[in-house]
């Protein structure tokens, strides 16, 4: 059996100070991720402008139920579905390399940066390797999956990990002040 990191002066991070630490990842990444996007799609499709596209959409349907067959048709009526899985596509992996990149490079994003929040290795209680990074950001995907179950169970656990933790073998803990 695999021996785990145990401190008596470690401070779990709850499930709110984590959510709020999502939060503020989100709006980075919004502000960072849809411009590139955006950018990156257009250039693949030789200057499409789908941002506009799907404004146009939406503000067509907006009194109307919007279903996933009727947006699949109006961009296949505009040659743009390849352009819109594209930057579905690319938005993922950019939110994925954020998270990643982050994790190994200071073991937190901005905003568990911003909450004095760390993701650490549960076994050792140092930073976490690549291979852990990964496994936790596609962790975060199957925690979502089942009804986000593997976030809820944070609360329920005295060591306030998530299926992605458990899946990554890490933890994250409240950074004392200084």
């Amino acid at each position: 059996m695999k021996q785990e990191f145990v401190a008596t002066s470690v401070q779990y991070a709850s499930l709110t100070r984590r959510l709020i630490a999502a939060i503020v990842d989100l709006v980075v990444v919004m502000l960072v991720v849809v411009p590139l996007t955006n950018w990156t799609v257009s250039f693949i499709s030789n200057g499409g402008d789908l941002p506009a596209l799907m404004m146009d959409y939406f503000e067509r349907h907006a009194s109307a139920d919007i279903s996933v067959s009727d947006m699949v048709h109006y961009l296949e009526s505009h040659n743009a579905i390849i352009p819109y899985i594209l930057s579905q596509v690319i938005s993922l992996l950019m939110v994925m390399a954020y998270c990643v990149a982050f994790w190994c490079w200071q073991g937190a994003t901005l905003g568990k940066m911003l909450l004095r929040i760390k993701v650490i290795d549960m076994k050792s209680g140092g930073a976490l390797t690549l291979r852990q990074a990964i496994a936790r950001v596609f962790g975060y995907v199957l925690s979502s999956v089942i009804l986000c179950l593997g976030f809820v169970m944070i609360n329920f656990r005295k060591d306030c990990r998530g299926l992605h933790d458990m899946v990554a073998g890490t933890a994250v803990i409240v950074q004392p002040l200084n």
